[in-house]
């Protein structure tokens, strides 16, 4: 009876399965959320404004970051919407194929 018991609780309560869709949706949602966030009209501002307090190599990057999402910025809200949906479906693609490839191994 014991035995039983201890067969029935080893059985974990999430298959590999749900937790890999739910890794997959998690990833779906942040990328979908990420560009809206960037680009915001509270945060995009004051990527410019930390640009002078932060050291040199951190300031090149926010650099960086300011020229390629400076585009973005300016784009309409349809065009906004449409690339973070296609960036939210690659980020998804390239999570299912690592987690096949991780799970074949």
């Amino acid at each position: 009876m014991r035995r039983a018991r201890e067969k029935v609780s080893e059985k974990p309560l999430i298959g590999p399965e749900v937790r890999g869709a739910i890794l997959v949706l998690s990833v779906f949602l942040v990328s979908l959320g990420v560009p809206y966030v960037l680009t915001s009209s509270a945060v995009f501002p004051s990527l410019r404004s930390l640009h002078g307090s932060l050291p040199e190599q951190l300031g090149g990057l926010l650099s960086g970051l300011w020229q390629f999402l400076n585009p973005v910025y300016r784009l309409d809200l349809v065009y906004k919407y449409a690339l973070s949906q296609n960036l939210a479906a690659l980020c998804s693609l390239a999570s299912v194929l690592l987690l096949r490839r991780w799970r074949r191994r």
